[in-house]
């Protein structure tokens, strides 16, 4: 028996007072074993009934997560029990092991007590201690790890008994209450037809979600039933667009992006979540998860699990939360969900590989519309009860809302409208009065780097301990991704298609090169990413139409410290030259491999309803703002894999040359660097011509963004003295043009510059 917690600081300075509790309620469950066990019959009941229903709706897994577990449980329960052991399928209320519970629990006193802390706290308070005082320093033999046993005072022993009287006044304790939310039937919906009942029908095309209900000042209903799965399972997405989410009015009436609303949108989240944590264990228990959070779009909550009681909680979680009385709104709520979000942030870069923060800073440039972490910091610690009120009272009360509503599996078209009418009716009667359009949708952004243009990201580790560096080499494409036939270009498909094979073909021969050959780092690696981009409210305030692109981009990416970051971006540009010869002589039936294997990848129909869900609704929130009902991109994996078997090696190379040629290319370098070999600015030159360098300065990148535009449905275009030094070049002069521009900073860049 273990319990495991993270505490704040006040929690840690009270952790006798919690261990007490803990012990409080063990002696509790003595007591109703010894005196009137009913209430743990009970309990005993629902376990059997949740475990007999959780192993008769499981999912398949994937063979790779499957074998495993399974060949261990063959070999401790054989073949006829290796997947019912311990699933209590032939337990009931009358196998109740009430002689085995009372001797168990007879254990949990403070004499079987091991306590495992944690903290600075805990190793200053034992170190304050005198020697010999039941302490005894030893070291962890694997690691290296000092640690301390010591043993615990008598007088806090005699309290953990009670004796004279607890710590902690914990007569509030009793046992668990009925389980509400264990599922009253497991039947399918009647609107199903008789077919579809009979059993799960995985390799079935998945039909598009039908609009129930679309109103212009409040929002839209979306719907599909479950025909696929044969399960009594469901999921509810339900978003309430909100700019103020994270974003102010200025004068003029213009949204604009504000750290204090980030940070308050996080911590009222996080308070949230810890508010409704008791109410909702039982939720949990009986399959029944849910979540809220305040991304760029506004409030998102997601509910899934059995159907017959999922409304019921996602209802429940809505009206809490859009209460205008604010209940849930306590200071010690408050004050853990701030202590979290600032430990979080003050460590962020400490607790994080240099990769990590490689990514980051390129994000900053590329995605961010926020501040650096230091002024998150600062208006965390500016929260307060009267701030995160009035933040929540803004929020609610915002007129510019529009609701974003997804029910889908084993939920009924009536039910999901009668969920939408009740869930609907909460958000609109926070507002401060009617509805108004919304000027502008909230999304997050992606900044268009200029053909044939270079950034290259220098900074330090602020890990003391972090002996790697990193070096993130992002190219990103000029022609926009791929959204649908309806809503892209035949250019745009046959990119994005190029792109992914790229990224498939290229993965392995970077990993051979770099990795095993030149052994820079043990993590290296080489992918396709994808973001999305969104147009910034007009600086007028009026209406902003909306769309959503998608951006590919490939990236490579080496943590290292055999070499400092800029010798390892070398050794990447000179694997691309190395790997653009091989693509040149591969032949069409090796490139047909891999695009066949690829599109067939993409093919594979969804296993799990949760994964089919957010697919459908990530298009609705996508594009639905867009288009509406009309041309949104159901079936836009279909088109993809279809053009990724049409690419040719042809294709691929030139688009190759288009991501990564000095011309062409919309390159970001971030390079950070540990100690093994510490950042010198003096040896970091300055850019020239169209290459920009950055050195330990987030204010200069924060410049630099403003100038660069949003990324947007047209195609980047190099800019004329760009496309004048193409038509200089012919392919022999490629590679050098390559070396002198490769993405090592401070050294061959400059040289590209020059040669210009």
């Amino acid at each position: 028996f273990q319990v495991d917690m993270a505490l704040t600081e006040e929690g840690e300075k009270n952790w006798e007072g919690i261990v007490d509790v803990i012990l409080q309620h063990c002696r509790l469950l003595k007591q109703a074993a010894n005196e009137d066990p009913k209430e743990l019959v009970r309990d005993w009941e629902e376990t059997i009934a949740l475990s007999k229903i959780f192993f008769g709706t499981a999912s398949p897994s994937g063979v790779y997560d499957t074998v495993p577990g399974l060949s261990q449980s063959i070999g401790r329960y054989g073949t006829e029990q290796c997947l019912s052991a311990g699933r209590m399928l032939d337990e009931s209320a009358d196998t109740y092991p009430l002689e085995m519970l009372c001797d168990f629990v007879a254990r949990l006193k403070p004499e079987n007590l091991v306590i495992e802390r944690c903290s600075q706290d805990a190793w200053m308070e034992v170190e304050a201690k005198k020697d010999g005082d039941g302490i005894r320093w030893m070291k962890e033999p694997w690691y290296d790890l000092d640690f301390i046993v010591s043993s615990i005072d008598d007088d806090i022993i005699k309290h953990w008994r009670g004796d004279p009287k607890p710590l902690v006044d914990a007569s509030s304790l009793a046992l668990p209450r009925p389980n509400r939310f264990i599922p009253r039937t497991l039947d399918l919906c009647d609107d199903l037809p008789d077919e579809a009942k009979q059993g799960p029908r995985i390799d079935k095309p998945i039909d598009p979600p039908n609009l129930l209900v679309n109103e212009p000042t409040t929002g839209r209903l979306w719907h599909r039933l479950d025909d696929r799965y044969a399960l009594p399972k469901a999921s509810l997405s339900f978003v309430v667009r909100n700019a103020a989410v994270n974003h102010v009015k200025n004068d003029e009436g213009v949204w604009v992006k504000d750290t204090a609303a980030s940070v308050h949108s996080s911590i009222l989240a996080s308070m949230y979540y810890d508010s409704q944590a008791v109410d909702t264990y039982d939720a949990d228990l009986a399959g029944l998860y849910w979540s809220l959070s305040c991304p760029q779009a506004g409030v998102k909550v997601s509910c899934s699990g059995f159907s017959d009681r999922l409304p019921d909680l996602a209802n429940t979680i809505l009206e809490k939360f859009y209460d205008p009385s604010g209940e849930f709104l306590q200071t010690h709520f408050l004050e853990s969900a701030r202590d979290q979000m600032l430990r979080s942030l003050r460590t962020y870069f400490e607790s994080r590989r240099a990769d990590s923060h490689a990514i980051y800073y390129r994000d900053f440039l590329m995605a961010s519309v926020g501040q650096p972490l230091d002024a998150s910091i600062e208006e965390t610690e500016k929260v307060t009860m009267e701030s995160i009120k009035a933040y929540h009272k803004a929020l609610l009360e915002n007129n510019e809302t529009l609701i974003e509503c997804f029910c889908t599996g084993n939920v009924s078209e009536s039910t999901s409208k009668k969920f939408y009418e009740e869930a609907s009716s909460l958000v609109t009667s926070a507002r401060s009065g009617e509805g108004t359009p919304m000027a502008w949708t909230p999304a997050g952004i992606e900044r268009r780097i200029p053909a044939g243009t270079d950034y290259h990201l220098h900074f330090a580790s602020k890990n003391p301990q972090e002996e790697n560096g990193a070096t993130t080499v992002t190219y990103q494409s000029s022609i926009p991704g791929f959204r649908g036939k309806e809503l892209s270009t035949q250019e745009s498909l046959e990119s994005t298609a190029a792109i992914r094979v790229l990224s498939t073909i290229i993965r392995e021969p970077c990993f051979d090169e770099l990795r095993t050959k030149q052994t820079l780092g043990y993590i290296v690696s080489s992918y396709y990413d994808l973001g999305f981009s969104s147009p910034s409210p007009l600086p007028t305030g009026a209406f902003t139409p909306h769309y959503s692109v998608p951006v590919d981009f490939l990236v490579i990416n080496v943590l290292s410290k055999k070499l400092p970051p800029t010798e390892v971006a070398e050794r990447i540009d000179e694997f691309l030259l190395t790997f653009r010869k091989q693509l040149d002589a591969m032949p069409e039936s090796e490139i047909e491999t891999y695009t066949n294997s690829l599109s067939t990848k993409l093919l594979k129909p969804f296993q799990k309803l949760s994964s089919e869900a957010g697919n459908q609704f990530g298009k609705i929130s996508r594009y639905g703002p867009e288009v509406g009902n009309e041309n949104l991109p159901w079936d836009s994996v279909k088109d993809l894999a279809g053009a990724i078997r049409q690419v040719k090696r042809k294709d691929l190379v030139s688009t190759f040359d288009r991501l990564t040629h000095p011309s062409s290319r919309s390159k970001v370098t971030s390079c950070v660097y540990g100690t093994t070999h510490p950042l010198d600015p003096i040896k970091i030159r300055s850019g020239g011509g169209n290459s920009t360098v950055v050195v330990n300065d987030l204010a200069k990148i924060q410049a630099l963004r403003a100038d660069l535009p949003i990324y947007d449905k047209t195609k980047s275009e190099p800019s004329f003295r760009t496309r004048l030094d193409r038509l200089a070049r012919n392919r022999n002069t490629w590679a050098v043009g390559a070396i002198a521009g490769a993405g090592a900073i401070g050294l061959t860049l400059y040289t590209r510059s020059k040669k210009r």
